[in-house]
């Protein structure tokens, strides 16, 4: 058990307020462009898969979600019917689809990320450089120890 005087334990509590607060604020965002916030996530992660040179598969969305395919599958079938993604076979492999986002959805998702992107250069905006590498390492540290789920 944790010891609850543990600052480690209050740097928890505290990101789990800052990861609820994004979802609520794209849960907003979300039923103002009448769309339900699993799409919304689903077309960020896609969105910065592409600003990072990684071609999206349903299977990978799957992963980041953690939904079942059928689940995935019900997401980008909405997602396509708005005109936000395309669904394309994988020219280095015919059994495999790509996720191509649209120029829509890269918008919609700029309306998201824009204004969260500005406050948050704002708040850090009095740090050193030293102390932002701090804040990244701790950030990648949190991260890579997510990445490690727990088994069932």
């Amino acid at each position: 058990m944790a010891d609850p005087n543990d600052q480690s334990l209050d740097l928890v509590f505290q990101l789990r307020r800052i990861a609820s607060e994004f979802d609520q604020i794209g849960g907003t965002y979300a039923t103002a462009n009448r769309m339900h916030p699993t799409d919304l996530r689903a077309l960020t992660l896609l969105i910065d898969a592409g600003r990072q040179g990684f071609h999206a598969t349903p299977g990978w969305l799957s992963d980041k979600l953690g939904m079942n395919s059928a689940g995935v599958t019900s997401v980008l079938k909405r997602l396509e019917r708005e005109g936000y993604i395309n669904r394309m076979p994988d020219p280095d492999d015919k059994r495999r689809v790509r996720i191509i986002v649209d120029v829509r959805a890269e918008q919609l998702g700029h309306g998201f990320t824009d204004p969260l992107v500005a406050k948050v250069a704002a708040a850090v905006n009095g740090f050193s450089d030293r102390d932002l590498k701090v804040v990244r390492r701790f950030l990648d540290t949190v991260q890579e120890s997510m990445e490690d789920k727990p088994s069932s």
